[in-house]
């Protein structure tokens, strides 16, 4: 599965602008903040990209750790 609308998740990323990003199964994505409970419901997010873990990056940086997502929630998927 791919992410859906890279361009503004890498532009997000770029600025810094979030707090944490949750990525679900299905590629969508949003910026849900430090105090999301959403993992408490049925539709629980596969992944979460968080500023505290990934500020500071370069352009080729944040390329690789969408390309990382991507191949995470890819495998999440065939388990």
């Amino acid at each position: 599965m791919k992410i859906k609308n890279k361009a503004a998740l890498k532009e997000l990323l770029r600025n810094e602008g979030y707090d944490k990003i949750a990525i679900w199964s299905d590629g969508t994505w949003s910026d849900v903040g430090t105090n999301y409970g959403g993992e408490k419901g049925k539709n629980n997010p596969s992944t979460y990209i968080s500023r505290s873990q990934n500020y500071d990056l370069t352009y080729r940086e944040i390329g690789s750790l969408v390309k990382h997502k991507e191949a995470e929630i890819n495998n999440l998927n065939k388990g």
